[in-house]
C-alpha cells in the first residue's frame, strides 16, 4: 500500500485506519506513511462495528473510483469487511481484493490480485468467475527498492550470524524454534531474531531454560530505515513459519542484501528462492539443519549463493509492481 501511494502520485489517495492504529508505536508502515507526508484518517473507535461504519462514511464522502482491500490472515477487521458486497454503499467504485495469505477470499469484488501463483489457487471466487469467461484475476508480485539494501557488509567479529526479521506472532514463528535452532551445529553461531510479537516472551524464556544466552539475540522491532544496516550484520537467513506464506517481502529484502536463504518448501517460497542457487528449500527440519550447517562450514558456497540471491532480488522491484497496478487501474477506469 505504501509503495503504491508513494510511486503513483498521479492518483489521489485516501488512507483510513482503525482508531487503535493511531495508538501503536510509530514503527514500520505507520512511520513510513508519516515520513512520506501521506495523510491518514483514523477512526474514533477501536471496536469492529463502529469502525466499519466510520470507514464506510469516509469512503462515501471521498467518492472513490477504486477501492483496494488487503486480505490478511491476522486482521479481524478485514474478515468482517464487506467492501466487495456493499454496492449500495460504494456505488460506482471498482473494488479490488489483494490477497496476502492462503485463506479463501470473500466473494463480490470486481477484481482479485494474488501476490504469488501459489496464493492464486486459493482465490476460489475469482477462479470460479474466470472459468465462466471473466478475466478478473491476476498475479502481481510485491516489490522492494532493491538498491536500498546494497550496503557494505558489517559482520560481527568471530561470530557466524543466522538472522531472521519478522513479526514474532504465533503464526509467524514456531513455538519450539529456540529448541530446534539450538541444535544447529556451527562454530561461534549466533541467532539474531529481529521483531516483536506475542511469542517473543516464550522464545526468551526457552533461551533461559537452555542457558543459551550467548547463542540468541533479540534486538526487538526495528524501523524500516535501520533494516538494511541490520541485514548487513547477517551471514545468512533461516526463515521458518508455522503457517505457509503466499509471498515474503522479508525474503526479498534479505536476498537484496546478498544473503542466502534456508526456508521451508511451501507456499510461495519456491517462486522466490531457487533451490541450490540462492538458498535451499527444505522439506523437513533435518534438511533445514543440514543446509544451515553446510552454509556455515563453506565460505565459498555462502558467498556464491549470496551473490546469486542479490541478483535474483532484482526480479522483484517496486517499479515492476507499480507498473502492473497502474496498468490495472487504467483498465478498470477505462472499462
Amino acid at each position: 500500500m505504501y509503495n503504491l501511494i508513494k510511486h503513483l502520485p498521479q492518483y489521489e489517495h485516501l488512507v483510513v485506519c482503525p482508531g487503535f492504529a493511531a495508538q501503536t508505536k510509530e514503527i514500520g508502515l505507520p512511520q513510513m506513511i508519516k515520513d512520506a507526508g501521506i495523510s491518514v484518517s483514523y477512526t474514533s473507535s477501536v471496536h469492529t462495528k463502529p469502525v466499519m461504519r466510520e470507514i464506510e462514511q469516509k469512503v462515501i464522502e471521498f467518492d472513490p473510483d477504486i477501492i483496494i482491500n488487503h486480505w490478511w490472515r491476522s486482521s479481524r477487521i478485514q474478515r468482517l469487511n464487506k467492501f466487495g458486497k456493499s454496492r449500495q454503499v460504494y456505488d460506482r467504485a471498482k473494488t479490488i481484493l489483494v490477497s496476502h495469505n492462503n485463506d479463501p477470499s470473500p466473494p463480490g469484488y470486481d477484481y482479485y490480485i494474488s501476490v504469488s501463483k501459489h496464493n492464486a489457487r486459493f482465490q476460489k471466487y475469482a477462479n470460479k468467475e474466470r472459468k465462466q469467461g471473466s478475466r478478473n484475476h491476476r498475479v502481481i508480485y510485491n516489490g522492494i527498492e532493491v538498491d536500498r539494501f546494497d550496503v557494505p557488509k558489517d559482520p560481527i567479529k568471530d561470530r557466524f550470524v543466522i538472522g531472521r526479521v519478522s513479526s514474532l506472532a504465533k503464526f509467524k514463528i514456531p513455538k519450539d524454534w529456540i529448541h530446534f535452532a539450538n541444535k544447529i551445529n556451527i562454530p561461534n553461531v549466533v541467532h539474531m531474531i529481529v521483531g516483536d510479537g506475542e511469542r517473543k516472551v516464550n522464545l526468551e524464556r526457552d533461551v533461559e531454560i537452555l542457558g543459551a544466552q550467548k547463542k540468541f539475540v533479540f534486538p526487538g522491532e526495528i524501523t524500516n530505515e535501520v533494516l538494511p544496516r541490520m541485514l548487513a550484520k547477517f551471514d545468512m537467513i533461516c526463515y521458518v513459519t508455522e503457517k505457509t506464506e503466499a509471498f515474503s517481502l522479508a525474503m526479498i529484502e534479505a536476498m537484496a542484501a546478498g544473503l542466502p536463504i534456508v526456508t521451508q518448501n511451501s507456499g510461495g517460497m519456491s517462486e522466490q528462492i531457487i533451490h541450490g542457487n540462492t538458498g535451499f528449500l527444505c522439506n523437513s527440519r533435518r534438511e533445514i539443519q543440514y543446509y544451515c550447517e553446510q552454509l556455515g562450514s563453506d565460505k565459498n558456497l555462502l558467498e556464491r549463493m549470496g551473490k546469486a540471491a542479490k541478483e535474483r532480488a532484482r526480479m522483484f522491484t517496486i517499479d515492476s509492481m507499480v507498473q502492473e497496478y497502474d496498468r490495472l487501474f487504467k483498465e478498470l477506469l477505462d472499462g
